[in-house]
């Protein structure tokens, strides 16, 4: 899932993929998957999360996708950054 993360974020904000490190994406999607493991049931968080690298490939041009990532992984990632800037 580390790589699907890191390109998700390269991909959905390219200035912010740009400046921060492997590291740092790294870090951050940890702290994702733990949120989503505190706010999604596991059946949820099974349709929503990407299977695999081929599944964000393959989805890339599907309409309905977001970069091949399902609306409901998008949205719930807005969420999480919403809530680390409410901290």
């Amino acid at each position: 899932m580390r790589d699907t993360f890191r390109f998700f974020i390269r991909k959905k904000w390219k200035d912010a993929g740009e400046k921060l490190s492997n590291k740092e994406i790294d870090g951050l999607g940890i702290e994702f998957e733990k949120y989503l493991n505190d706010n999604i049931s596991e059946e949820n968080r099974f349709k929503i999360l990407p299977l695999n690298e081929m599944d964000v490939i393959f989805n890339m041009d599907n309409p309905m996708r977001d970069n091949g990532f399902s609306f409901a992984y998008v949205m719930h990632f807005y969420q999480f950054i919403e809530k680390l800037k409410s901290a």
